[in-house]
């Protein structure tokens, strides 16, 4: 069995263990994502390869981690699409923006996208996102279109705390969401 850990602590200027991907970017103590204007696509990604998945065994490993965000929008009705913490192939490009929040290209299953993400989705897309309209936590598997959504009461301008945790041994991915204040 192997560990991995890592923990960033405080972003700046010159980061070195992420890489940045169309609009991302450090400055000022803070990761931005995206440009504020229609259609943005920004990702950061850790620099590091980190294997969770044994070809030989097959084995799968558990994962945790953990991150603090703000959403920080001109007002609680207008901001943008939302974003995802995701896990991808190390080759993955950003994809196509807006709803599909730089991971997917489609609403459209897809199994060659080996990709899993958790999506805090602030905005309503009717061509897959839940039919009640709320904004929504949603983990997606190979797919926009999430196998499983949780509405989201989004705090304009406060901190969230976010715990994403995988067990391998019942294949169950869970997310916590917390505003401390």
């Amino acid at each position: 069995t192997e560990t991995t850990s890592f923990s960033i602590t405080k972003f700046g200027p010159d980061q070195q263990n992420l890489i940045f991907q169309g609009d991302g970017y450090t400055t000022k103590e803070r990761l931005t994502l995206t440009k504020a204007v229609r259609n943005t696509v920004g990702r950061a990604l850790y620099s590091s390869p980190i294997h969770i998945w044994d070809s030989k065994t097959g084995n799968v490993a558990n994962f945790v981690t953990s991150f603090t965000f703000v959403i920080d929008a001109p007002n609680s009705y207008n901001v943008a699409d939302g974003f995802t913490f995701f896990i991808a192939p190390v080759d993955t490009k950003p994809q196509t923006g807006g709803g599909y929040l730089g991971v997917f290209n489609s609403k459209d299953y897809d199994k060659t996208s080996q990709t899993v993400a958790v999506e805090f989705d602030t905005f309503y897309n009717t061509a897959w996102d839940p039919s009640n309209g709320d904004r929504h936590i949603g983990i997606d598997v190979n797919s926009i279109k999430s196998i499983n959504t949780k509405s989201w009461k989004l705090q304009n301008g406060k901190e969230a705390n976010v715990v994403i945790a995988f067990n391998a041994a019942t294949n169950v991915l869970t997310v916590s969401l917390t505003y401390p204040n």
